[in-house]
């Protein structure tokens, strides 16, 4: 690959980790350690008319899951993600999702670096 084309690729990544590096500042609200998601489950009701006995569960019920004292634990958190609670989690999960993303840009970064790096060093003779 020609040293135009890294120094270009060089750019981009740097632009779309200065973006990142914004967004993670401007989380502004608290986030909440954990993992949100949804179930749906029979109510076991006896009722022949319930939407149970026809095979349909109820839901979605959203619960977290969290590490406490090494061991996985799970809470309900209610029938809607417009809880504070829900919200805290799904902001950790996007804070999280966007660290990940910057990591690899650091490493796709270092190559792209070291390639470039080796294109300018001239033969020695």
């Amino acid at each position: 690959m020609d040293i135009s084309r890294i120094r270009q690729q060089i750019g981009t990544l740097s632009k779309e980790r200065q973006r990142l590096e914004k967004e993670l500042l401007a989380v502004r609200q608290s986030m909440v350690k954990g993992s949100l998601y949804e179930r749906y489950l029979r109510c076991g009701n006896a009722k022949a008319d319930c939407r149970c006995r026809r095979g349909e569960k109820h839901g979605p019920f959203y619960y977290m899951s969290v590490l406490e004292n090494g061991k996985m634990a799970h809470k309900y958190v209610g029938t809607t993600t417009n809880t504070p609670l829900a919200k805290g989690l799904l902001r950790y999960k996007t804070f999280q999702e966007r660290m990940r993303r910057m990591r690899k840009l650091d490493e796709d970064l270092a190559t792209l670096w070291e390639r470039y790096r080796e294109g300018l060093i001239q033969p020695r003779g």
